[in-house]
């Protein structure tokens, strides 16, 4: 089961393989496609900003990408 993550405003859902991933692969690979790097990681609803969180597959991971200039 992938490790799955809402990006918000765009409501896109970006998929990490495997059952776990840490929060710096996870902000690699939504960099990767295309969002910018101004990223809010919110996992199980708490601020993720240690880059090596590890998210599972069942955590709830929702993603706020800033709009250009704040």
């Amino acid at each position: 089961m992938p490790v799955r993550a809402l990006v918000l405003p765009s409501r896109v859902w970006v998929e990490v393989p495997g059952d776990s991933t840490t929060l710096a692969e996870l902000v690699r690979t939504i960099v990767e496609r295309g969002f910018s790097g101004n990223l809010i990681v919110l996992v199980n609803d708490r601020i993720a900003d240690e880059p090596s969180t590890l998210i599972r597959a069942g955590d709830r991971v929702v993603v706020i990408e800033e709009a250009p200039g704040g």
